[in-house]
């Protein structure tokens, strides 16, 4: 069975939303489906930790953007489950910080970086400036299917040192990439649901219960009168179900 390396980016267009990733990323705010039980990896000396993102742009020379321009790139980098130890997460998050570098160009257009440890598989964030030439290029980077393309291989080269292979093309496969956040937001969808059919199933069981415990104390009401009014009526002619009952109505007669 094949392990996979995994890269997947998105382009952001403001300072406002990096910096609200920022805050997911560092856990800033409450995040559903997390082990808080686990630290997660921070990588030291990263912008991030001392300036927001727009300082971060002026401190790198980019003091004014254009409306449609992408003012940041978040990169995703993960592996298939159980591919990796714990002990070549280092050496892997290292790696992937040096290629992402490269691709930006260079490692002083990184923002931030982190490994989370507090998921189901560990996986990379990277936030970086696509910063080309004094201004922010990302169609220099990636430009088109091709290049895209291009990126998957590329990264699938550097990651044979730790077993990784890259996936099949998307033309082949069919793949449909299904964003995290959505994929999150239709699993709290599911659990709500799931949680509310739970309560409903749990009142339709009381009900049920008292219901039953209706009909048992109605049917012993029964037996006692039908006791009551013809004395000649013995445990010997109950079925098993009343027997209990019925002795009890029994020790009631002979006192």
């Amino acid at each position: 069975m094949s392990n996979y390396a995994i890269i997947r980016f998105d382009k952001v267009k403001s300072a406002a939303a990096v910096d609200g990733r920022l805050r997911h990323h560092r856990r800033d705010v409450n995040v559903p489906f997390v082990d808080t039980s686990q630290p997660n990896m921070e990588l030291r000396n990263m912008p991030a930790h001392q300036i927001g993102y727009k300082e971060f742009l002026r401190s790198q020379g980019i003091c004014r953007t254009r409306r449609n321009a992408v003012q940041a790139v978040e990169f995703l980098l993960a592996f298939s489950p159980g591919a990796l130890s714990k002990d070549q997460l280092q050496s892997w998050a290292n790696s992937n910080l040096q290629f992402v570098s490269n691709l930006v160009g260079g490692r002083q257009n990184i923002y931030y970086a982190v490994v989370h440890l507090d998921e189901s598989n560990p996986h990379m964030h990277i936030i970086a400036a696509p910063i080309i030439d004094h201004k922010l290029r990302w169609s220099r980077i990636i430009d088109g299917p091709s290049d895209c393309r291009k990126l998957q291989s590329d990264y699938a080269d550097v990651m044979q040192q730790y077993g990784l292979s890259r996936g099949l093309d998307k033309r082949i496969s069919k793949a449909v990439h299904v964003d995290a956040r959505r994929y999150k937001a239709e699993l709290i969808r599911d659990r709500e649901a799931l949680d509310n059919e739970k309560v409903e199933i749990n009142q339709k069981k009381s009900e049920l219960e008292a219901m039953e415990s209706a009909l048992q104390a109605a049917e012993g009401d029964m037996l006692r009168g039908a006791v009551l009014l013809d004395p000649d009526i013995s445990l010997h002619d109950a079925s098993p179900k009343y027997k209990r009952k019925l002795d009890e109505i029994e020790r009631e007669r002979e006192l």
